[in-house]
């Protein structure tokens, strides 16, 4: 399915369900009351090169065991959130622009979704980034993760992940916030200039902080609190308004091998 505008849709702009393959390449797909693309059980198509906008709910939804491959797509303007992975949901993104609108994030990944993030750009607006919860396990490695009035990225109510090099900024509040049972791991994330703390663990979250670089923050490097209780190892914290690590009323944590200088 190639060079198509696809638009105005009742349901979903595309939908590959029960074993579907086939190629979506430069596209256009927008405007529909539903998700512009949507896969369910085992679906797995190949989407690349297309603008997917302007949908009532989410730009991709991807559910109920479904697959497939995002590469190189402008997804934006939706009125759910840009992604969405749910229901063991595990598709792989790669390079894709996807941007929030208003309030809603531009990626969330719960009850029990997957997927895999490499290289894309994940811009936030009135909301987060990224939201994990709900027991959502996805990898994201190598993106640029800013610009949202809340946090970079949320992980809370038994959320997980790993969250691999990623350079997280220019957030209103926290760049990461862990808790409610969160347990992600960061390793070797670059993670600076947000507004408010760099990473805060607080009401029971969990989780590795481990070899990043935590930097220019409006807070403390790192802030715990209210039973945050993370592992926190060879990361490099400075520069930041507060302290490096700060950690308050029944906070906890494992710190080793950090680098701390140049905090307020």
């Amino acid at each position: 399915v190639k060079d198509n505008d696809i638009h105005s849709g009742q349901n979903e702009g595309v939908y590959v369900s029960e074993n579907g393959f086939g190629v979506l390449s430069r596209n256009r797909i927008r405007n529909c009351i539903g998700a512009g693309v949507s896969v369910a059980t085992g679906g797995q198509p190949d989407v690349r090169d297309n603008q997917i906008h302007g949908c009532n709910r989410q730009g991709v939804w991807v559910q109920m065991n479904g697959l497939g491959m995002f590469c190189d797509n402008e997804i934006y303007d939706n009125g759910l959130a840009a992604v969405d992975i749910e229901t063991e949901g595990n598709a792989t993104f790669l390079r894709n622009n996807i941007t929030a609108k208003g309030t809603v994030q531009a990626v969330v990944v719960h009850q029990h979704g997957q997927g895999k993030f490499e290289g894309n750009e994940i811009k936030g607006a009135d909301g987060k980034c990224v939201e994990v919860t709900a027991s959502g396990n996805p990898k994201f490695t190598g993106n640029t993760i800013h610009g949202a009035a809340l946090q970079g990225i949320h992980v809370y109510h038994a959320g997980q992940g790993e969250f691999l090099r990623n350079d997280i900024f220019d957030t209103s509040l926290e760049a990461v916030l862990i808790d409610n049972n969160g347990k992600p791991t960061f390793d070797g994330n670059t993670i600076h200039h947000s507004q408010g703390d760099g990473i805060r663990v607080a009401r029971k979250g969990e989780g590795i902080i481990s070899n990043c670089e935590i930097h220019g923050n409006g807070k403390s490097g790192i802030l715990i609190e209210d039973s945050g209780n993370p592992r926190v190892r060879n990361n490099r914290i400075h520069d930041n308004a507060a302290n490096g690590i700060h950690i308050l009323n029944m906070g906890r944590g494992e710190m080793s091998d950090n680098e701390l200088y140049d905090n307020e």
